[in-house]
């Protein structure tokens, strides 16, 4: 099977601080014809725990969000929607690469937050993508 793979697109003009409410990274992202989305991101942790992301779709541009929920069966068998990640090392800095499958959707908009914010916040210092279409 051949991959079709466009070139790296920042999202970020500037870093951004991690929050403890969501908050939208870039704009909206087209992924209709994209089977894959790869994201890439350098995070300075500091003094926050828990930094999040997670991917939110739209029908059309400006619309009603759809928001993947976060699914619990017990405190010891925690569930995960595969639209969210959740970042939880040690070290200072740290380099996020996961890939999102966005077959079927038509917008997206990426997403960061903070479990719990410190005193220095975390912040997104980049955070790339690249939409794939597998032939």
């Amino acid at each position: 099977m051949s991959k079709r793979v466009e070139n790296p697109r920042e999202l970020l003009s500037s870093a951004q601080a991690f929050t403890d409410s969501w908050a939208d990274v870039g704009d909206y992202i087209q992924v209709q014809m994209t089977d894959l989305l790869r994201v890439r991101m350098a995070i300075t942790k500091n003094s926050s725990v828990n930094m999040r992301s997670r991917l939110v779709e739209y029908a059309v541009t400006g619309g009603t969000a759809f928001i993947p929920q976060i699914e619990t069966e017990s405190a010891s068998d925690v569930k995960l929607e595969p639209l969210y990640k959740e970042f939880n090392t040690d070290p200072a800095g740290l380099d996020a690469s996961f890939t999102y499958d966005v077959k079927g959707m038509k917008i997206v908009k990426l997403q960061i937050e903070a479990g719990t914010v410190g005193a220095t916040p975390a912040t997104l210092d980049e955070c790339k993508i690249n939409a794939v279409r597998e032939n």
